[in-house]
């Protein structure tokens, strides 16, 4: 049953801001060819209601293709092996899952498909004739070779992952650090690199609870379903940071800038968040690139905040408690990116009981502005 959320705004990931991705795993396309096969609906959450997963439309092409071809004559590479049994020299696709060999059946004949600028479709199945299993790879704010977070949502270069078995499925966390995908060689033919990652069930009372992909390896045709032109300046937004010395990742990450009537400068508003975390920080009179330290006066309000997802009441802190300090330094600022660093010490948040304080730093934001 689809769960759904309520968005009450604010920077925490707790406010209400989920809400469910249902991926539907064309059960009858299935069937049809493997009739021993029963994929069913596996939902996967991202944090931002507004997020249309980049994954959706791209992934049935990209499985109808597989499907398809999948029973058909050829599609078989020779020449060198992966550790998992599959060719590296050809087309391909291999990996671990939990220590098993997956190898995608027909990769030559299955492309990566792409709809948009920087965002690619990555599609394995191995079949057999009792089950499949699906590994699903949604690519977003690609700009070349490089490693790239996987648990992150479509406003990250990065990418998630669902992993179906059978009936059951597994999604990133979002933790904005579920694994990784190295591209090691990217055209408008071909596509390339590493990966690994973690996904966890995405129904309750699914036994692994967590599944590990490890030594993914793909070499595979790049598919474009439109005109392609480039990636705008404004795509691919990133927040990074410690707080109290552990890393935080933004899995979602915005900024906007506007102007208010009959106030000095613009009024900035950064949010970010993952599985676990939300943080963000909102600074009025900005006039272009400097150092803005957290305050609240008579004509300026600089606020910054951080919490947890999990028992908020006892885990959120702000710039507007006791013992509280801290800035951001705005480095670059254009029509379309914000660039800068931060840091601070935040107190609890007035009327929660958190203890101590969150000690920020190592700050770094560089975020497309809409």
């Amino acid at each position: 049953m689809r769960r759904r959320h309520r968005c009450n705004g604010g920077f925490h990931p707790s406010s209400g801001c989920f809400a469910t991705i249902r991926m539907t795993f064309f059960r009858q396309d299935l069937e049809h060819v493997i009739p021993s096969l029963s994929l069913r609906e596996a939902p996967m959450q991202s944090p931002i209601s507004s997020v249309r997963h980049v994954f959706v439309s791209a992934t049935r092409v990209a499985m109808l293709v597989s499907l398809g071809l999948v029973f058909a004559c050829g599609g078989g590479s020779e020449g060198a092996t992966s550790p998992n049994g599959g060719s590296t020299s050809g087309f391909h696709m291999t990996a671990k899952v939990d220590g098993a060999a997956f190898i995608a059946s027909n990769p030559d004949l299955s492309p990566a498909t792409q709809v948009t600028a920087g965002n690619y479709t990555i599609l394995g199945l191995q079949s057999s004739t009792t089950a499949a299993t699906i590994i699903t790879l949604s690519l977003a704010n690609i700009r070349g070779p490089g490693t790239y977070p996987l648990g992150v949502g479509p406003q990250v270069p990065g990418g998630s992952v669902i992993l179906a078995v059978s009936s059951a499925g597994w999604a990133s966390p979002m933790s904005g650090a579920d694994g990784s995908i190295t591209i090691t060689s990217l055209s408008t033919t071909e596509i390339a690199g590493t990966f690994n990652f973690v996904v966890t069930a995405s129904l309750s009372g699914t036994t692994p609870a967590t599944r590990t992909v490890t030594e993914g390896d793909f070499r595979l045709p790049v598919k474009q379903l439109a005109a392609i032109g480039a990636i705008p300046d404004k795509a691919g937004s990133t927040l990074t940071m410690s707080a109290n010395g552990s890393a935080f990742t933004g899995a979602f990450v915005q900024a906007n800038l506007n102007t208010i009537a009959g106030s000095q400068g613009q009024f900035l508003v950064v949010s970010s968040s993952n599985s676990t975390r939300g943080f963000g920080f909102s600074l009025s009179g900005v006039t272009g690139p400097g150092t803005y330290a957290l305050g609240n006066t008579s004509t300026v309000t600089r606020q910054m905040q951080f919490s947890f997802v999990a028992n908020v009441q006892a885990n959120s802190w702000s710039s507007v408690g006791p013992g509280s300090s801290g800035s951001v330094t705005i480095t670059s600022l254009t029509a379309t990116r914000i660039k800068g660093t931060f840091s601070g010490v935040l107190g609890p948040t007035p009327g929660f009981s958190s203890a101590g304080v969150a000690t920020i730093t190592n700050g770094v934001f560089d975020i497309g502005l809409p």
